[in-house]
Parts: C-alpha cells; sequence; structure tokens
C-alpha cells in the first residue's frame, strides 16, 4: 500500500474515532450504556488504530483490520441473529424486509434468538473499502516527510 493510501486510511480512522466520540456526546440521552460503551470504547480503538497506521507500526495492521471488520457487516435473520457496529461514517447498501433499526449515528447491535427479526443484510462499503486497503498492505508504510 503507498504512504499516500496508507495515511487516507489511518485519517479515516481517526475520524471515525472522533465522530464516534461526538456522536456519544450529542446522543447521551437517546442512546443506552451498551451503545455509549461501544462509541466510546471503539471511537478510542479507532482513533488509536488510525494514529499506530500513520506511524507504521507493525502491530497497527491488525488492529485496523479488527476495527474496520466489525463495521462491514449488518445482519438480521429473524429469530436467529441481528448484528451491526457502526462508529459514524457509513455508505451501507442493504436488502431485505423489514429494515432493522439501525437509525443512530454510532450503534451497536448482538441480540440472538426471538429479539432478531425480519431477513436483513447490509454492508458498509467505506469500512470494507479500508478494510481490503489494510488487508493488501505489504510490508511497513513509512511516515510522508513533509519539507520546506
Amino acid at each position: 500500500m503507498s504512504a499516500k493510501v496508507h495515511h487516507v486510511v489511518a485519517t479515516y480512522e481517526i475520524i471515525i474515532g472522533l465522530v464516534a466520540f461526538v456522536a456519544a456526546a450529542v446522543s447521551l440521552a437517546d442512546l443506552g450504556w451498551p451503545q455509549i460503551t461501544i462509541a466510546l470504547v471503539g471511537g478510542a480503538v479507532s482513533i488509536v488504530a488510525g494514529v499506530l497506521l500513520w506511524q507504521g507500526r507493525s502491530f497497527s495492521r491488525g488492529l485496523s483490520l479488527f476495527v474496520q471488520a466489525l463495521q462491514v457487516p449488518r445482519i438480521s435473520i429473524g429469530g436467529v441473529v441481528l448484528y451491526g457496529v457502526h462508529l459514524g461514517a457509513a455508505i451501507t447498501p442493504d436488502a431485505g424486509f423489514p429494515p432493522p433499526p439501525f437509525q443512530q449515528a454510532v450503534y451497536s447491535y448482538l441480540r440472538f434468538g426471538s429479539q432478531a427479526s425480519g431477513l436483513y443484510v447490509g454492508v458498509n462499503v467505506l469500512a470494507l473499502a479500508a478494510l481490503i486497503l489494510v488487508a493488501k498492505r505489504n510490508g511497513r508504510a513509512r511516515p510522508i516527510r513533509v519539507g520546506l
């Protein structure tokens, strides 16, 4: 992965982490403690992954893959499972009926059994693109040096 693409993904991770913090603060009254916890922990992990990826640290790739992989799928299978994690930035084409309640700027859902309804599948294209770019990365990226 080129240094520029490397830094674009790192910037994306830092921004979605900050968006998760802001969304949690703004939606404090509307979200339950599980969503607030996911927003704060997910936001912090995303920021750390972005900063480490920017710096080209060796373990940043695995952390970035983890952060993005959590956000890619959204799925609901009635009577079986409802899953989705969103930290604030997504383009999510989807199919199904009825769509599950994924409206907030930051959310996390993991429910099993009768709590899940409908049939729904969605993919966060932004997270998938970041996941692919990080997964394709070969070798350690070097920071961009700006000189005057």
